[in-house]
């Protein structure tokens, strides 16, 4: 007679295995997360920092003058972004965006951007 299904042993060392595999893999997915979202964060800052420039050129305004979003939307940026969930506060065109959430590594100076 043959018994069918696994031993206890041979359980114990797959979901070993696979916590092994959670261990090295979950750092690295979440480190590349993070790593995505100061990324897109960046870029958005530098392309509402090029919008604002391209709206004071466009309009003639002084470089201390602060557009609103909804001289900026659709014009010069499709959708105004946000940084999760959080939107960003336009700046005068001689000035850069920051991000709404202050994380550090959103800043541009702390990345070389």
């Amino acid at each position: 007679m043959t018994a069918k299904g696994f031993t206890l042993i041979e359980i114990m060392i797959a979901l070993t295995i696979i916590a092994l595999v959670s261990l090295i893999a979950v750092p690295n997915i979440t480190h590349g997360i993070r790593t995505a979202k100061a990324t897109a964060c960046i870029k958005n800052q530098e392309n509402i920092d090029a919008a604002c420039q391209l709206w004071a050129l466009t309009t003639g305004a002084d470089s201390s003058d602060v557009p609103s979003i909804n001289a900026l939307c659709p014009m010069y940026i499709r959708k105004w972004p946000t940084c999760e969930g959080k939107p960003y506060v336009p700046p005068a065109p001689d000035s850069r965006t920051v991000c709404p959430n202050e994380y550090p590594e959103h800043n541009r100076d702390a990345t070389g951007g």
